[in-house]
Order: C-alpha cells, then structure tokens, then sequence
C-alpha cells in the first residue's frame, strides 16, 4: 500500500522543485533585464511547465482507483468462495 503512493509523492517532490528552480530564476535573472532572451524564455517555460505538469500527474495518480487494493472476496469458514460454498453474497 505504501509502495502505491511513491509515484504521487515523487511527483509532487517534482513540482516543489521545479517551483524553487522557477523562483530562482527569476530572482538571479530578473524578466526586464532578459527580455527577449530565448535562453531565459526557454528556462522559464521549462521550469513553469515542470511545475503544472507534475501537480498533474500527482493529483491524477492519487486518485487513481487502481491504485487501491482489491476487495478480499467473500469466504466460508473452509475458506472456499461464497459461491461455491452455497452461502448468499450480500451487497456491501
């Protein structure tokens, strides 16, 4: 279960990365002094983009039901399946 929450974590991990490279960046290199560089516009997008994306990806990857263990099936005492066992499944 542990392991499942890896990916979003590392994304979001990214993301606060990313957003401190962001804010670097325009703090050492302010936008008025280098505008119309395409070094800087390229950074800039680079690191805005890691930013967005990652967010994404983590908010995405959370959510996701697969994710998320399967439900343990239903068992008689012997430990055969209900249906096989003749006991009624009831709906949870």
């Amino acid at each position: 279960m542990l392991v499942s929450f890896a990916g979003p974590a590392a994304n979001f991990l990214l993301s606060i990365g990313f957003a401190v490279l962001l804010r670097l960046l325009i703090e050492f290199f302010p936008f008025g002094e280098w505008q119309g560089n395409t070094v800087w516009d390229f950074f800039f997008l680079m690191f805005q983009t890691g930013v967005v994306v990652n967010i994404g990806l983590g908010w995405g990857r959370s959510a996701d039901p697969e994710s998320l263990p399967a439900p343990r099936r239903q068992q008689d005492p012997l430990g055969r399946p209900a249906a096989e066992a003749g006991v009624p499944v009831h709906a949870a």
